[in-house]
């Protein structure tokens, strides 16, 4: 279940919910829409947003994913394509971008740039990691 907001576009009205597109004005996605996928060393991933996986042109380059790391474990080292957005949400850890440890705590933002390595360790041993 989601919430609906009415919005308006050129004197009309129109309702805005999950997975609706509004005259390639508006984007809006439900996380419990989205399907995960399981990556090795136990952790879940859904894409929220893709530029590059929607069919038409919104003058960005950079992904929203939604992930949940296991205490203990880690996402292995990969390479992003575009530049990625993590906003924790909760658990503590250590993000490497390019081999730059950078510590992880909730409210915590942090962008990373195109054409680097990451890899993600959830250092806590209680709650999950969620980003």
């Amino acid at each position: 279940m989601y919430l609906r907001q009415k919005g308006f576009l050129r004197r009309k009205t129109y309702i805005v919910g999950a997975d609706l597109y509004l005259e390639n004005y508006i984007v809006c996605r439900n996380l419990e829409g989205c399907k995960y996928t399981e990556g090795p060393g136990k952790f879940q991933t859904s894409e929220l947003f893709n530029p590059l996986s929607l069919d038409r042109n919104l003058d960005l380059n950079c992904s929203i994913v939604h992930s949940i790391v296991e205490p203990g474990k880690n996402i292995a080292p990969h390479l992003v394509k575009n530049p990625e957005i993590h906003y924790i949400l909760e658990g503590q850890g250590l993000l490497y971008i390019d081999g730059i440890p950078v510590e992880i705590r909730p409210d915590q933002l942090i962008y990373i740039p195109a054409s680097s390595v990451q890899d993600t360790y959830n250092t806590g041993n209680t709650t999950d990691f969620r980003s």
